[in-house]
């Protein structure tokens, strides 16, 4: 078990600066954050993504929405 604990903490360290949803899983295991966090967060990145497809639909009006999903991705 310590193992796992160790293993887990390098990988936080090594990831929570490359990695947002790391850096919150690292806040929230030191209850520097509330864990209903990832939720606000969860439906900022569907708000951004949403945006930015209205925008690419504004950009590209000819493009097909399969393409359009093929720009988001």
């Amino acid at each position: 078990m310590m193992e796992w604990a160790q293993t887990l903490n390098e990988a936080i360290l090594k990831y929570q600066t490359e990695d947002n949803d790391v850096l919150i899983f690292a806040k929230t295991l030191r209850n520097e954050i509330d864990e209903e966090f990832r939720f606000v967060q969860i439906q900022v990145k569907n708000t951004i993504k949403e945006l930015l497809k209205m925008y690419l639909r504004g950009k590209y009006p000819n493009k097909h929405k399969s393409d359009i999903r093929d720009m988001l991705e």
